[in-house]
């Protein structure tokens, strides 16, 4: 998209561990792309699920190639965004972020 800024994605611990724990998966490598890609060039367009701590969640969409997941991330300045959190998610997983 030209004119859109991209931001830097930085992964905290916490992510890059979860994201290791979910081994080799590459039915989430395309999907990975499209959702780290939207986070990095439009986080504003994703809802804030903690107000306190301004912490937005992005899900991927359902597929029949790859499970659905959710990445808590958090805007740190105009260059940089943050990822918090990520996990395979299901039907008990409304309350993730929370």
């Amino acid at each position: 998209m030209p004119g859109s800024p991209c931001r830097t994605l930085s992964e905290s611990h916490r992510f890059t561990a979860e994201y290791d724990a979910l081994g080799e998966r590459s039915d989430l490598d395309d999907v990975m792309i499209g959702v780290t890609t939207a986070i990095a060039t439009r986080p504003d367009s994703f809802p804030i699920i903690n107000q306190e701590k301004q912490i937005r969640l992005a899900k991927s969409v359902e597929s029949a190639h790859a499970p659905p997941f959710g990445i808590l991330f958090l805007i740190e300045d105009d260059n940089v965004v943050e990822l918090l959190s990520i996990r395979i998610l299901d039907e008990s997983d409304e309350d993730f972020g929370d």
